[in-house]
């Protein structure tokens, strides 16, 4: 009976069952814990994997889009229907994968077409804003494509590459997981501009993109033009500014330097003669000044151009209203031609072209804005907006319009150049300091306004403009490059 009793009491003793079972679920906690550590791990690098691969296509593709505007005039890219576009950007988006290149958790993978958005890029609110995925209108430039937007799968959708097989999380009652990266590379802005590429003495704050671009910009004693001048890197004040533009047109590094084995045709003819010195060695030879205004050789400024600006980094002095000695002064006179444009010179004989073009007022001082807006615009090699430009040119910006409407047609009627874009938080500023320079446009001024009014008028053109092999910046201003980075 005793024997039976200690056998009884041995049954009845758990502990030993305890850490059998305790030691069970350790090792079901320890392959629960490899399984996470296996899968999740195989999970993250696929994941890593899928988005080197969103990343290479969205930057094939921006970068066939970059090629595309690359070989087209302004004009061109103005009129071009980006839809015929579509299946090259693809196909280069679709190249980066397949063929052994850039597998996937071991695995060759596809891209579907379906998951390739070409689009319409905006910053607004420190967001991008996308327009007009795959619909592209004539003529509408909220639908000129800058970017290309890729997804890319492994999931169970039709294309979708199939999903991550688990190892031990299939134990779990996870077999399977699916995977997405996505990535958007756009061309942007300008991240420099080199030395003598600006020249004119505006600069546009950042609010007036993507809002405002159609505004036509009036300077004038207001202070809500979201406009300004600057000086380049001087502070901006009337002594200084028009010797500085003066000295752009004695000798403008965009056609002449001091060594003619730099310029592909340094004797060459321009469109309004002389352009810069004829002969950029001879030190004392005529400039277009001294041709036009009869100017002696010490009152003629210091030849100069402007440096190099790099976006997001450089700052100018800006300042708000009216400079009038810009407007003060001796300008050439000029006669419309049929279509209305100021391009035709008035000489002091009439009808005699070796008398001598006529000059207003002192021949001795030319007013600055006057003579670098005569000298540049025959010279600028920037288009017009397609169909030619609609202005008010004659506006007071206090009454609003006087019905002297103008349609330009003839480019050389329109200096139209690069300027900075600044940083602006606030709804157009009226600056008095340095700001940085946030981006560039580009703008089209007609003829100024003598005094007493001293005012231009100036267009900014909504379509956007894309220098071939520039690239580097943000979203803001009109001009992009064609070299994309991924922005998303």
């Amino acid at each position: 009976m005793k024997i039976y009793n200690q056998l009884i009491n041995k049954l009845k003793d758990q502990r030993g069952g305890v850490a059998i079972i305790v030691a069970i679920i350790v090792v079901f906690i320890v392959i629960a814990l490899m399984a996470l550590a296996i899968d999740v791990g195989r999970l993250y690098g696929t994941k890593n994997e899928l988005q080197n691969v969103a990343d290479a296509a969205a930057l094939a593709g921006a970068g066939k889009l970059g090629d595309i505007y690359t070989h087209m005039t302004a004009a061109e890219q103005d009129a071009h229907d980006f839809s015929t576009d579509r299946a090259d950007i693809v196909l280069s988006a679709r190249g980066v994968v397949g063929a052994g290149n850039n597998k996937v958790a071991g695995e060759d993978i596809t891209i579907n077409e379906g998951d390739i958005f070409i689009y319409n890029v905006t910053l607004e609110g420190g967001n991008l804003k996308y327009e007009g995925s795959d619909h592209f209108v004539l003529g509408d430039p909220s639908t000129m494509p800058d970017a290309v937007r890729v997804k890319v799968r492994r999931d169970d959708t039709s294309g979708g590459n199939g999903p991550i097989t688990t190892f031990f999380a299939k134990m779990l009652g996870f077999g399977t997981i699916n995977v997405t990266a996505d990535a958007t590379a756009a061309l942007t802005t300008l991240d420099e501009v080199g030395s003598g590429e600006m020249n004119m003495p505006i600069g546009l704050s950042e609010n007036m993109f993507p809002n405002d671009c159609t505004d036509t910009i009036k300077f004038s004693p207001t202070a809500d033009s979201c406009a300004a001048w600057h000086n380049f890197f001087d502070p901006v004040n009337a002594s200084t500014l028009p010797a500085k533009l003066l000295g752009l047109i004695l000798d403008d590094p965009t056609v002449h330097d001091d060594d003619p084995t730099n310029d592909p045709d340094p004797y060459g003819q321009c469109a309004l003669e002389p352009c810069g010195r004829t002969d950029p060695n001879d030190a004392m030879d005529q400039s277009w000044l001294d041709v036009y205004f009869n100017m002696l050789a010490s009152q003629v400024p210091d030849s100069d151009y402007t440096m190099d600006v790099d976006g997001g980094e450089d700052s100018f002095d800006f300042q708000g209203g009216v400079i009038s000695a810009l407007f003060t002064g001796g300008r050439l006179d000029w006669e419309a031609d049929a279509n209305g444009d100021y391009v035709i010179p008035k000489y002091n004989i009439p009808g005699d072209s070796t008398s001598g073009q006529v000059v207003l007022g002192d021949d001795k001082h030319p007013a600055s804005f006057f003579a670098i807006f005569d000298y540049m615009r025959f010279r600028d090699g920037i288009d017009l907006p397609l169909g030619g430009l609609d202005v008010d040119a004659d506006d007071d910006p206090t009454t609003g319009t006087n019905g002297n409407e103008m349609h330009i047609t003839d480019s050389d009627a329109v200096w139209s150049a690069l300027v900075p874009v600044y940083e602006d938080n606030d709804v157009c500023i009226n600056p008095n300091s340095a700001l940085k320079i946030v981006g560039f446009a580009v703008i089209h001024v007609v003829m100024p306004n003598a005094p007493p009014a001293s005012t231009i008028t100036a267009k900014i053109d909504c379509n956007l403009t894309f220098i071939g092999g520039q690239g580097g910046g943000g979203f803001s201003g009109n001009v992009r490059g064609t070299i994309p980075n991924l922005v998303e």
